[in-house]
């Protein structure tokens, strides 16, 4: 039978109890086959004898430096706790997702963009930028010969754009004339708008003499370029062929192809 003995140190004084506690059932301590020093709770425990699992209750205040390997993903809560990226560097920029902020791009240059730029309004544009703001052509139109009075055939109309203070017009047009006696029949671009007649409209005829007794078709070609100032934003304006007889009305005028533009500055 294995013995129980107590040794007093040679060199103390001390008197050292063993009390039992206030119970009245029967305890057994069984002493562990080894050699070593009991502990109590101002004892430290080497980390190295610990086996097992230690509670999460146990762990307080773990530093990340005390972290090895990878943690894994069933650890990580499904929405992670809102942090600052402020001091966050060398981020791939093949792990973002989303919009990118317009205040977040700084000094992006040309060669990084990728397909066509959208459509922009230029109606805003200054410095000498011409804006088309209308095209347009007509195509077969008569001039009657029972008639002394000018006929208009609208090309287009078009509305000034803010920050333009000028138009430029430029036309041409081809016609014939038909008669069966001496006579004109004149041509021209002219210019209106919603209050009346432009000052800077085109004055200038142009057109064939159709001489002879007999019927006559001769042909022509003509161009006019025109510059309309004072004209306010806003403002529309109508641009119309315009033909006449002149000295004859038996002289007919059928334009056939007529093409305008009007480009603002």
């Amino acid at each position: 039978m294995a013995k129980v003995k107590i040794t007093g140190h040679a060199s103390g004084t001390g008197v050292v109890t063993i009390t039992a506690p206030n119970t009245s059932t029967d305890r057994t301590i069984t002493l562990p086959d080894g050699t070593g020093t009991l502990l109590d709770e101002n004892s430290s425990l080497p980390a190295a004898n610990l086996t097992g699992t230690v509670a999460d209750a146990r762990i307080s205040a773990l530093t990340a430096s005390k972290l090895t390997g990878t943690i894994a993903d069933a650890r990580f809560p499904a929405t992670l706790p809102a942090a600052s990226g402020v001091n966050l560097t060398a981020l791939p920029a093949g792990n973002l997702t989303g919009t990118v902020a317009d205040a977040r791009i700084s000094a992006l240059t040309a060669s990084k963009l990728t397909g066509a730029l959208p459509a922009i309004d230029g109606a805003s544009l200054t410095g000498g930028v011409g804006l088309l703001v209308a095209s347009g052509s007509i195509n077969g139109g008569v001039q009657s010969p029972t008639s002394a009075s000018a006929q208009t055939h609208t090309v287009f109309t078009f509305t000034m754009p803010a920050n333009k203070t000028k138009v430029v017009i430029s036309g041409s047009w081809s016609y014939y004339s038909y008669q069966s006696s001496n006579g004109w029949c004149l041509s021209k671009f002219e210019f209106t708008t919603n209050t009346g007649s432009l000052s800077q409209q085109a004055s200038q005829w142009d057109g064939e003499q159709k001489s002879g007794t007999g019927s006559n078709n001769n042909h022509g070609g003509h161009a006019q370029d025109t510059t309309l100032t004072g004209v306010s934003a806003g403002t529309s304006v109508t641009i119309s062929l315009v033909m006449t007889p002149y000295n004859s009305a038996s002289c007919w005028g059928y334009y056939q192809y007529s093409q305008c533009t009007a480009i603002a500055y």
